[in-house]
């Protein structure tokens, strides 16, 4: 049904409250920012369907979402760039109805990328008036040591890594045990070769997680996985107390960012298209000799 048109008598409408009483209309459905995932349950109203955008690199996914479930999927050709393929993507996979929500991956990774990705997301919500997800490229990253047999159940530290060049890196460190997702160490960039030696303690964790003199404390006996596209380029020292997940799961992908997407999503965590920002991390070749010439 289209947004707007009121719904038949006898339909189910839910409501769900929250502290902030924002509300959305939503065509047969209401919902409010701010509403917890418990206030949900197994009783969702109707399907709340979100586009996910993964545009970090010069190609990308984009995946078309009931909740955190891929339903339809797209590769978007590296070798053509987003610009080219993202918008008749999207037209495709929403062609039916526009989504309640977008997730999109918003740095570190490509300056085109990411700008063509951040560029759609934010156009698109202002015109369907739907909120955005913000999702950090390493998270989703991350995301991939819950597939395979790699952490299966167990506790393990898991650490993101892209490939920064200019012999950097952009990395992140996570604490995963069952679904639950720890943050350690923010995104970051850092040099490469530090990183390659000590992939978790080339990290600077987050203040919580700092432990007096030795800032990772307890955490640097405990198992690693390393894992993200900077493995090809910066692969750990064989000195270096980690495992490397499979190849087949370092890339970030569209179901990635859906499923941290929906989780912000039933937290509250959602922003709008005069809100979103990138996060590069840092400034680009361009405008670092820019202001290296202005210095001078």
């Amino acid at each position: 049904m289209p947004r707007g048109v009121a719904p038949s008598a006898g339909s189910q409408i839910g409501i769900l409250t929250a502290p902030t009483g924002r509300r959305y209309s939503k065509g047969r459905h209401d919902f409010v920012k701010g509403a917890a995932s418990s206030a949900l349950g197994n009783d969702l109203p109707m399907t709340i369907y979100q586009l996910a955008i993964e545009c970090s690199g010069m190609g990308g996914e984009v995946a078309w979402c009931a909740g955190a479930d891929v339903v339809s999927a797209r590769t978007l050709e590296a070798t053509r760039g987003s610009v080219q393929t993202m918008a008749p993507v999207i037209a495709e996979l929403t062609e039916t109805r526009p989504p309640d929500f977008i997730s999109v991956t918003h740095g570190p990774g490509s300056f085109t990328g990411l700008r063509v990705g951040l560029a759609t997301a934010k156009m698109l919500a202002y015109a369907w008036q739907c909120p955005l997800v913000a999702v950090d490229t390493l998270a989703a990253v991350a995301r991939g040591a819950s597939y395979g047999d790699h952490t299966k159940g167990e506790p393990v530290v898991v650490i993101a890594v892209l490939n920064a060049f200019r012999r950097q890196v952009f990395a992140a460190a996570w604490h995963r045990e069952n679904d639950a997702w720890n943050e350690l160490a923010a995104s970051q960039v850092i040099d490469a070769a530090n990183w390659q030696q000590q992939p978790l303690q080339a990290l600077q964790p987050r203040a919580e997680v700092a432990a007096g003199e030795r800032p990772w404390g307890r955490w640097e006996s405990a198992r690693c996985v390393v894992l993200g596209p900077g493995v090809e380029v910066y692969p750990p020292s064989p000195h270096a107390r980690v495992e490397v997940a499979r190849a087949e799961w370092w890339q970030p992908r569209a179901a990635h960012v859906a499923a941290i997407g929906w989780e912000k999503f039933l937290a509250g965590q959602t922003t709008s298209a005069l809100e979103l920002l990138p996060n590069y991390l840092r400034a680009s070749a361009a405008q670092e000799r820019r202001a290296a010439s202005r210095n001078q």
